[in-house]
């Protein structure tokens, strides 16, 4: 069952990415997690396709609130942040070839 994180995440991903599943699920809260400010994180996420939106920074400002914090030896959360990068790369590769394709 997800968390209350993840719901909220994956209920805003699809206003804010075009799109909503669990890799960009675990990438939103593996940025927040890792991210030292607010301003950190909505950096990390507008380059994978954040608008700058008041309701965006809105929906930065709960996410960064609600993260668990990582820890200081958390090697293996930065291995699953990597990890759920490159599949929400990919899928975000996935979703703009289908609106050329379209063309």
């Amino acid at each position: 069952m997800p968390s209350a994180l993840e719901r909220y995440v994956s209920d805003n991903a699809l206003q804010f990415f075009g799109l909503s599943d669990k890799s960009i699920v675990d990438f939103v809260i593996a940025s927040a997690s890792s991210s030292k400010t607010r301003d950190a994180l909505f950096s990390s996420l507008h380059a994978a396709g954040l608008p700058d939106t008041p309701a965006a920074h809105a929906f930065i400002n709960e996410v960064h609130q609600q993260a668990p914090r990582k820890r200081k030896h958390g090697h293996l959360d930065d291995s699953s942040r990597k990890q759920a990068e490159k599949d929400a790369k990919a899928l975000r590769k996935q979703q703009f070839s289908f609106v050329i394709d379209d063309d």
